[in-house]
């Protein structure tokens, strides 16, 4: 039976192996450090999340945080202001654990019963025990003790300090990993090249981080993990972060909209790309075309990214270093680069001697006019490694320049709302961290169960947005995540339950069922939907009415539950017909199909402001209002339907009477 000693020795190790993983390999030059700033804390929130109690009334176990209190003897007694340290170094390949306790006063039975060497003011312990404290190891700990930091928990990591110590070690792996891969000649084949520079580009990375920090925080609603490195003063990383901001950004002001949201300030693309330069060479990836892909933004961007079914739907914006630019000229260099860098992935596997990977290549969309403005584009097919390859709805950017603004978008629609919103792009003061991202992911749960046609939780939030941020300043490097407790509970739980399946047939309702996705009818093939070239190249027609094409492909798109296909050839009307009624108020019934609502909306607006009298898109957009949650709105425009002569108007308001 293990001893309370042995109990919190192990807790304390598992923390620390819980942080460091592969740490062990460590020695005790550059010891790493774990703090445990608040040990109260930890045992309330441990408290927190136990589960409910057994309604039976059975005798239970202690909760957690009471089990941690009773092995440390309360924890009334611990110094508040300074934390319990450890660490852990190998002796003959076999682990050392080191913890240092402050005291605001002694606990003689803390201490005999964890066998502790006593200080003036803390406890050292040992596990395997030694005789004495090791003062290379007691004297970091103590300074660290001294400094706990903002972090409930956290883990300092001399990268650079390990990498030099335990470089021997490093290049014997590396020679047996070229012993064994060597051809019979003696000679490295290929692959084995690749992975040895693959290996020293890492190592080079890593020589260049002076200490890597690993914090975790946690109040009783919020959980945060932070990532700070530092550099090594005079390495490339080091003169990397030294470089100046920009003080100015003409995004500060946009917010973008969407269940995923993205924003950059002004940096340099180039640069950064070029501190892993090495890495993906050896991977034989070159990443040169990127760069030249880079050169002409200025690094400043917003955007959003929502899902529904298999479509990506994206939107945003990139800062261009002036006007002039050509939209052909971005989307053909991004295609190019695109391809090659995919051509490059299926090289560096052949040269692995694995099957060749079934990759898609992006292709060029048909150059349209929106507004006035030419629009490009790529399109990129997909496919669905979980399903043996099947191909999903491409990922479609459609991207327009309007002054120094490179605006982008999944169709003609997503362009048309941006070009809007570049009228309030201004220059202003850049306020922030460098990036940003914020994910709402009771949307993203909910829009996974709905494809997998599985109901949602009671409990699901409505919203539950994770946090992440990165900051860049001389000297430091920092990435933070955050998010509330019970909705990561409530999320996780959902994520937990989907299982792939088929989506069930949904229920009939006066005007469908906008809250998912139509399904194909039973028996029949999945349609494949690409541009109008593609379509004419595939039916060998080549009709000379485009908009009248697009609106048949738009028809066949709708009919087989794929709203986006319907988005996108709806959008090839609208521009060539900006005020065609029938493409914009099918687009509102597409996007009201994928539950966005407000876009719905807004195609609707547009519809009704060139037929204010039409009963079925007043009919169309109170159910999109009433979906959105907004039922004053859905009232007046299902009783103006109703006026107009549309009966389905009519039954609903009437059922709505009778209850």
């Amino acid at each position: 039976m293990k001893t309370p000693a042995v109990k919190i020795l192990l807790c304390l190790a598992a923390l620390l192996l819980l942080f460091v993983g592969a740490a062990q390999a460590a020695t005790t030059g550059g010891p790493l450090i774990v703090r445990i700033a608040d040990v109260e804390a930890i045992a309330q929130l441990l408290d927190q999340f136990a589960g409910p109690k057994d309604p039976a009334g059975a005798q239970e176990a202690p909760a957690a945080g009471a089990m941690l209190r009773m092995m440390l003897g309360g924890t009334d007694w611990l110094d508040p202001k300074r934390a319990i340290t450890a660490t852990v170094t190998m002796e003959k390949e076999k682990p050392q654990v080191f913890v240092f306790i402050p005291f605001l006063r002694p606990n003689p039975d803390f201490a005999a019963s964890h066998k502790a060497m006593t200080g003036p003011d803390y406890y050292f312990i040992a596990q395997p025990p030694v005789a004495a404290a090791p003062r290379e190891i007691l004297e970091p700990l103590y300074r660290a003790s001294a400094s706990p930091g903002k972090d409930l928990v956290s883990v300092d990591i001399p990268v650079a300090g390990l990498m030099q110590e335990l470089s021997a070690e490093i290049e014997k792996g590396l020679a047996a990993i070229r012993q064994k891969t060597a051809s019979p000649e003696g000679a490295p084949q290929a692959g084995a090249e690749q992975l040895d520079w693959m290996a020293k580009a890492m190592l080079n990375l890593g020589r260049q981080v002076k200490n890597l920090a690993i914090g975790l925080d946690m109040s009783q609603d919020v959980i945060g993990l932070r990532l700070a490195a530092s550099p090594v003063e005079g390495s490339d990383f080091s003169a990397r972060l030294s470089r100046p901001r920009q003080a100015t950004g003409f995004l500060s002001a946009y917010q973008p909209k969407g269940p995923i949201t993205f924003r950059t300030r002004a940096y340099d693309i180039a640069a950064y790309l070029e501190m892993f330069d090495g890495f993906y060479k050896s991977m034989g990836l070159d990443f040169t075309c990127f760069k030249q892909i880079a050169a002409p933004f200025t690094g400043e961007s917003a955007g959003s990214m929502s899902l529904a079914g298999d479509f990506v739907s994206i939107r945003g914006v990139w800062v261009l270093d002036g006007p002039g630019h050509d939209p052909e000229q971005l989307a053909a260099s991004m295609n190019d680069c695109i391809s090659r860098y995919m051509q490059s992935m299926k090289d560096f596997a052949a040269s692995q001697g694995q099957a060749s990977l079934e990759m898609p290549f992006p292709r060029l969309l048909e150059t349209v006019t929106i507004a006035g403005r030419k629009v490009s584009g790529i399109s990129i097919p997909m496919t669905d490694a979980s399903k043996q390859g099947a191909s999903l709805e491409p990922v479609d950017l459609r991207i327009a320049v309007v002054d120094r603004f490179a605006l982008f978008g999944s169709g003609s629609a997503d362009i048309s709302f941006m070009m809007n919103e570049a009228k309030a792009f201004k220059e202003a003061p850049a306020t922030g961290p460098l990036m940003q991202m914020e994910m709402d992911m009771a949307q993203v749960a909910a829009m996974g169960a709905k494809s997998a046609g599985q109901p949602l939780p009671k409990n699901l939030p409505e919203k539950a947005v994770l946090f992440v941020s990165m900051d860049m300043a001389p000297g430091r490097a920092e990435m933070l995540y955050s998010a509330n407790i019970k909705d990561i509970k409530a999320v996780a739980t959902l994520m937990a339950s989907i299982k792939p399946g088929p989506q069930p047939e949904a229920a009939a309702s006066p005007a469908g069922d906008f809250s998912r996705p139509r399904q194909a009818a039973p028996g029949r093939p999945e349609p494949v939907f690409g541009s109008p070239g593609d379509i004419e190249r595939q039916a060998v027609v080549q009709p000379q009415d485009k908009k009248s094409l697009a609106l048949k492909n738009a028809a066949v798109a709708a009919a087989y539950g794929s709203p986006r296909g319907a988005v996108r050839h709806y959008g090839e009307v609208l521009a060539i017909e900006p005020d065609n009624v029938k493409a914009l108020f099918g687009t509102g019934l597409a996007y009201a199909e994928m539950e966005q609502f407000d876009r719905a909306i807004m195609f609707m607006d547009k519809a009704l402001a060139i037929v204010p009298d039409d009963a079925a898109i007043l009919y169309g957009r109170a159910w999109a209002y009433l979906k959105a949650g907004d039922q004053t709105a859905a009232l007046l425009d299902f009783a103006q339907a109703a006026k107009l002569g549309n009966p389905d108007a009519g039954y609903y308001l009437e059922s709505m009477t009778r209850r």
